[in-house]
């Protein structure tokens, strides 16, 4: 099934979900309510909140007596929903795991984060509201998850571009400092790759010297100030970090690599 909406202005998301969501949570439920592994469906973030708006995602965990069958089947349950144009594995570990599907038809933002846990003491986000409870819930009786195993390159990538949309979410909603923390976030690891500096160590003294005497072509990166500067650089430097993985990532992630970019300088 496919569906194509508009997210309504935000005067009119008033402590309610927004159409799309709605629809995409409704649909979500009754599939998965179906599977008789999943013994509880619930909704956190933003949807819960009179937050939420034409930027927000929708978030959602599957409580499952079978993690197994659950992880191995989401995809396929998604399809049949509506048609799943990317997935970014936000964590897998063997009792829970959670991943962001963007779909075709809805917007870069228009975004799912669902996770699975366990039914054996589920873990739930705070404000965590209640979609569906199973009649009978059952323990879990097998914990492993199947991992996605998403590739190391593809993974860093998307997390870069993600990470810049985020960027563009924040801006939109006149958010200025919540949009910084993603382009300085965005430039310590650029200008950490381009000078070969350890990932994991704050930039220091030293590393400031070299990036002071090897760095002049980076000037307009290091130095970017206002929001359209920001905005110009960051574009332009991601378009940079892209060519580092051509070839290594699948067409689905340059797909949506390639909507990202289109973004900025857009007008919402």
């Amino acid at each position: 099934m496919h569906f194509s909406c508009e997210m309504p202005p935000k005067e009119k998301v008033q402590n309610q979900m927004t159409n799309w969501a709605h629809i995409l949570t409704h649909q979500i439920v009754g599939g998965f309510s179906q599977e008789p592994e999943i013994t509880a469906i619930h909704s956190f973030g933003s949807v819960n909140t009179s937050s939420f708006d034409q930027y927000s995602d929708l978030d959602l965990t599957l409580v499952s007596s079978d993690l197994r069958r659950t992880s191995k089947n989401i995809k396929t349950h998604l399809n049949k929903i509506l048609e799943v144009s990317c997935c970014f594995v936000l964590y897998e570990h063997d009792d829970e795991a959670a991943y962001s599907f963007f779909f075709d038809g809805l917007t870069v933002f228009q975004k799912l984060d669902l996770g699975i846990v366990s039914s054996n003491q589920p873990e739930l986000f705070q404000g965590s509201k209640c979609l569906y409870t199973a009649a009978e819930p059952q323990l879990c009786k097998n914990s492993h998850i199947i991992k996605f195993n998403q590739p190391q390159r593809e993974h860093e990538v998307l997390d870069v571009f993600i990470g810049a949309s985020r960027f563009i979410k924040y801006t939109r909603r006149n958010q200025p400092w919540g949009a910084y923390k993603f382009f300085n976030s965005f430039r310590e690891l650029f200008l950490k790759k381009a000078f070969r500096l350890p990932q994991k160590e704050t930039l220091g003294l030293e590393a400031f010297k070299k990036i002071d005497a090897e760095g002049k072509q980076f000037l307009d990166l290091i130095y970017a100030s206002s929001q359209k500067d920001i905005s110009q650089v960051y574009k332009k430097y991601l378009i940079v970090y892209r060519r580092r993985f051509i070839g290594a990532v699948s067409p689905s992630a340059e797909r949506l690599m390639s909507q990202i970019l289109e973004l900025f300088g857009k007008k919402p």
